[in-house]
C-alpha cells in the first residue's frame, strides 16, 4: 500500500522517501507506563516496517483526561488532531460480525467514524 501511495502522490509531484517522510501523529497518554511501552513499540514497528518512510509523531498527553480530550471525547471527526488513535471505549456487545460493524455507520451513527477523524 505504501508503494501505491508513494506513486500516486509522485505522480502528483509529491516525494515520499526516507528524506522527505509521511509524518503520522499519535497521542497517547504518559502518564501509564503500559500505554507509554504501546506507543513506543507501535512507533518503531512502523519506521522500522516502512523503512524510514513513515515517521511517527507520538504526542504526550499528560493524563488520561487529557487524551480522551484530543479524541474520544471530540463531538466529530474534524475537531480530531491525531493521525491514529488507539481508545474507542467500546467493545462488542454480542457475538455477531455486525457488533462490529454499526461503530462504522457514517454521520455519527457510528461513533467509530468520529474517532477515525471520517465525519
Amino acid at each position: 500500500e505504501l508503494a501505491a501511495a508513494t506513486s500516486e502522490l509522485g505522480a502528483a509531484g509529491v516525494e515520499i522517501s526516507v528524506s522527505n517522510p509521511i509524518y503520522l501523529d499519535i497521542p497517547y497518554p504518559a502518564n501509564d507506563p503500559d500505554f507509554t511501552n504501546k506507543a513506543n513499540a507501535t512507533k518503531q514497528s512502523i519506521e522500522a516496517t516502512l523503512g524510514g518512510a513513515v515517521k511517527v509523531n507520538l504526542t504526550a498527553c499528560a493524563d488520561y483526561m487529557q487524551w480522551y480530550d484530543c479524541g474520544y471525547y471530540a463531538e466529530t471527526g474534524a475537531e480530531v488532531n491525531y493521525d491514529m488513535y488507539d481508545c474507542s471505549g467500546w467493545g462488542p456487545d454480542y457475538g455477531d460480525p455486525q457488533t462490529y460493524l454499526d461503530t462504522f455507520l457514517p454521520y455519527y451513527e457510528g461513533y467509530m467514524t468520529k474517532c477515525l477523524g471520517i465525519f
